[in-house]
């Protein structure tokens, strides 16, 4: 009996097929290394994005379920405000 686990990445950041930046590429090697080392199988939610389609990520093999949710202001600005220089200040008051 092989049983394989599962995770669920969350990305608030788009992700791109094939990896143009350094999130990107974390993301895709860290699910990757999983799947062929561990025997562990992800899933991610991804922001839908004109320029990040979710389609690339369907096709790219390395996920077994894509989820994707449309931006709008709100989750611009929730994102925004989570890495901006105040998140410090934020946090401890």
């Amino acid at each position: 009996m092989n049983t394989s686990q599962k995770i669920l990445v969350v990305s608030p950041i788009p992700v791109s097929y094939p990896p143009k930046n350094g999130y990107s590429m974390v993301v895709f090697y860290r699910s990757y290394f999983l799947k062929k080392l561990a025997n562990i199988e992800s899933d991610i939610i991804v922001s839908e994005k004109e320029e990040y389609p979710a389609k690339s990520l369907i096709e790219s093999g390395i996920f077994d379920n894509v989820f994707s949710y449309p931006v709008n202001n709100k989750w611009r600005s929730l994102v925004k405000s989570f890495f901006s220089k105040e998140t410090y200040t934020m946090i401890r008051h």
